[in-house]
């Protein structure tokens, strides 16, 4: 939570969110971010110069950040951000990957529901919000900007006109997962 200060009151609601310094270029303004499935696609090999120079925010996954700011150090890199796990086992566990995602230099954080947002601003990390929790709608754009969410990516079901009225990002290129599964349902021979 933000203190109640003569500087915060000046500020309008949606910016009361905690951000670090590398990130307050974006609150408000168009931002490219991608995210990034496994660090390796970023290093083994390096990937372009152009690449880098596209993208503002990289999101990479949280038990890979520590990684990739070891591997980005002294490259001219876009702020890496960590992508949290779309399910975690208890608020305790999330508790803990948080803490050590502070501990490695994180500023930023992709969530993907509302719960994971009020644990995030407990570290005083900003949160932006993932396609995942499905925001479709101008009232529940509001109440995630309301509860601390500075990057808001609307549902990739909702049409263009839609994505203008509401005024959060899009999924404009990539790959959409359809589902994401605990167990192989190809592998783990029960099907």
């Amino acid at each position: 939570n933000v203190e109640n200060t003569a500087e915060s009151a000046e500020k309008p609601a949606d910016l009361l969110c905690y951000t670090p310094d590398p990130a307050e270029k974006f609150i408000g303004t168009p931002c490219r971010t991608a995210e990034v499935a496994d660090i390796r696609t970023l290093f083994d090999p390096p990937v372009s110069r152009e690449f880098l120079d596209y993208f503002d925010i990289l999101y990479v996954p949280a038990h890979s950040f520590a990684d990739a700011v070891k591997k980005a150090e002294n490259q001219p890199f876009p702020e890496l951000a960590a992508v949290l796990p779309v399910y975690t086992p208890s608020d305790e566990a999330l508790g803990k990957l948080l803490a050590s995602l502070k501990k490695s230099g994180c500023g930023r954080v992709l969530c993907h529901s509302a719960g994971q947002v009020h644990l995030v601003e407990k570290y005083r990390l900003c949160a932006d919000m993932s396609f995942r929790a499905n925001i479709t709608n101008t009232a529940a754009f509001a109440e995630y900007r309301r509860i601390g969410c500075d990057k808001i990516v609307l549902s990739p079901e909702i049409p263009p006109a839609a994505v203008e009225s509401i005024g959060g990002g899009a999924v404009v290129y990539g790959h959409l997962p359809l589902m994401t599964l605990a167990r192989c349902v190809i592998c783990d021979g029960t099907s």
